[in-house]
């Protein structure tokens, strides 16, 4: 018991340590995780240098120069010219065409029933021409009627076609705006609402006339007029 200054320390013996003891300054534990004795040679000063890129003259600053390939192995092809995957073609027909084709039309011209040997011939005509539209109602429509049997069509059939007219021809989709605008001509007209969102999409798509038999031929309904093909 030593008095310092008027405080009593304790003087506790000076341990001696082990010659096979771990030096204490190895034995830390950092804040980033217990440290280790670092082995010789792995220090910072000792690791390999990074490689660098050289930089080839006659290639721009920034961007790794394109391997040239190697004998026997094709050169990858240019994205820009690359050619466009078949059956994804986009549609070179105007979005504004001025015709819009009804169901009943592309009924009579796929069906092979013999009732509608009459209008196949005209029906087929329209379907030729390249200055029509019609939207994804007709196209269900189309779909879940061309599936009967009495059309003599095969199974398959039915959605190739629907594939080949979604992606050859404008198609109006069915919106909020759209559904509205329907039940407001259906009052106005008196007419089923199925047949109000033909007019609808018709007038949405940038088209003046509306082909199809279950409309009046020549009616107008806003700035779209009916023309029923099978009438003279």
């Amino acid at each position: 018991m030593v008095r310092n200054g008027g405080r009593q320390q304790d003087r506790r013996p000076h341990r001696r340590r082990a010659s096979g003891a771990i030096p204490r300054s190895t034995c830390r534990w950092p804040a980033g995780g217990r440290h280790h004795p670092r082995r010789p040679g792995t220090g910072p000063a000792n690791r390999p240098a990074r490689r660098t890129r050289r930089h080839r003259r006659g290639q721009p600053l920034g961007r790794r120069p394109h391997p040239e390939p190697r004998s026997g192995q094709r050169s990858r092809p240019d994205p820009g010219n690359r050619p466009p995957r078949p059956g994804r073609a986009c549609c070179q027909t105007p979005m504004n065409p001025a015709y819009f084709l009804d169901t009943n039309i592309l009924i009579y011209a796929t069906s092979l029933a013999a009732d509608h040997a009459g209008k196949k011939a005209v029906a087929r005509s329209w379907v030729a021409r390249d200055d029509w539209g019609l939207s994804t109602q007709v196209l269900m429509e189309f779909y879940a009627n061309a599936r009967q049997h009495r059309h003599g069509l095969p199974p398959a059939a039915p959605r190739q076609l629907v594939a080949q007219l979604a992606r050859q021809r404008p198609v109006q989709g069915m919106d909020r705006d759209l559904v509205l605008e329907a039940l407001e001509l259906r009052e106005r007209h008196q007419i089923s609402h199925w047949d109000a969102a033909i007019l609808c999409a018709a007038q949405r798509i940038g088209a003046h006339t509306v082909v199809s038999e279950d409309l009046a031929h020549g009616q107008a309904y806003g700035k779209v007029t009916v023309l029923n093909p099978f009438l003279g």
